[in-house]
C-alpha cells in the first residue's frame, strides 16, 4: 500500500484517469483514514445533488459555458505552478481548481424567485437578471404584433406571472412623450411602466389573469389611464 493518502475530492468526483483510480482503489482498500474521508464527500456532494429541484436550462447556457471553458483554458498556470495546490490539514496537497471543474461545468439554481449561475471559474455566483428569468423560463411563451415602423414582442411565463416586453424597430418617442405599457385586466388597463426602443423591459405588475398586454404614447412622466390608442397590442389569453 501507498503511504500517500489519495485525494478524497478526486476521487468522489472522478476527477482520476484510469491509472489514478486503480492506484486509489488500492490504497483505500486498506487506508481507513481515506476511506471515512471519501464517505464524508459522499455524504456532501449526494446533500448538494438533492437540495433543488433540476429545471432546464436556458438554450444559451451551453454555448456560454463551453466558450468561457475554451478561453479560460489558456489562462491556468502550468503544473508545476504551486499557487494552484493549496496543503489540506493532513499535510496533503489539494486541488481546487481540478475538482471544482470535475464537479460541474454550470449549475442553475432556480427557486422563491431568485436565480443565481454559479460557475466552477468564479468565486462568488452571478446574479440572473429579472428579465433574463422570465426569457428563459420553462413556460416561456412568445408573441409578436406590429407597432408604427417596428413590432413589440412580448415573452410572458405565466408561472413566475410575469411579461418582458421589446419595442424593436420603434422610432424614439417625439419630445414630451413616452411609451408607456398598460396590462389589460378584467377591470381595464393598469400601467405597467415605460418602454424604451430596443430595450428589453420587465413590466411592472403581474399578468396573471391579464387578457392583452398594450402601448400607448402619453405625455412626459405617463398617465393613470391610456389618452390615446394604442400602438401595439398584444392578446394573453
Amino acid at each position: 500500500m501507498s503511504d500517500e493518502h489519495i485525494d478524497p475530492i478526486d476521487y468522489t468526483m472522478d476527477a482520476l484517469n484510469d491509472v489514478s483510480r486503480r492506484r486509489a482503489d488500492q490504497h483505500l482498500a486498506g487506508c481507513e483514514q481515506c476511506q471515512a474521508e471519501v464517505a464524508e464527500w459522499r455524504e456532501v456532494t449526494a446533500g448538494l445533488g438533492s437540495s433543488v429541484e433540476p429545471v432546464d436550462p436556458p438554450p444559451a447556457l451551453r454555448q456560454a459555458v463551453l466558450a468561457e471553458a475554451a478561453r479560460s483554458a489558456q489562462e491556468r498556470a502550468p503544473a508545476s505552478t504551486s499557487a494552484h495546490r493549496t496543503p489540506s490539514a493532513s499535510g496533503r496537497t489539494r486541488h481546487p481548481g481540478r475538482w471544482l471543474s470535475a464537479a460541474a461545468a454550470a449549475v442553475v439554481l432556480i427557486g422563491g424567485g431568485i436565480t443565481v449561475a454559479t460557475k466552477p471559474w468564479q468565486h462568488e455566483p452571478t446574479p440572473v437578471s429579472s428579465v433574463e428569468r422570465v426569457e428563459h423560463a420553462p413556460d416561456a411563451q412568445h408573441a409578436t404584433a406590429p407597432a408604427r415602423d417596428g413590432s413589440l414582442v412580448m415573452v410572458t411565463s405565466e408561472k413566475q406571472g410575469k411579461a418582458v416586453a421589446t419595442l424593436r424597430g420603434v422610432p424614439n418617442a417625439a419630445a414630451g412623450k413616452v411609451y408607456q405599457a398598460w396590462i389589460i385586466t378584467g377591470s381595464g388597463p393598469v400601467s405597467a411602466g415605460f418602454l424604451a426602443p430596443g430595450k428589453a423591459t420587465l413590466l411592472q405588475g403581474s399578468i396573471t389573469g391579464a387578457k392583452a398586454a398594450a402601448v400607448t404614447v402619453e405625455p412626459s412622466g405617463g398617465s393613470k389611464q391610456p389618452t390615446s390608442k394604442p400602438i401595439a397590442q398584444v392578446s394573453m389569453t
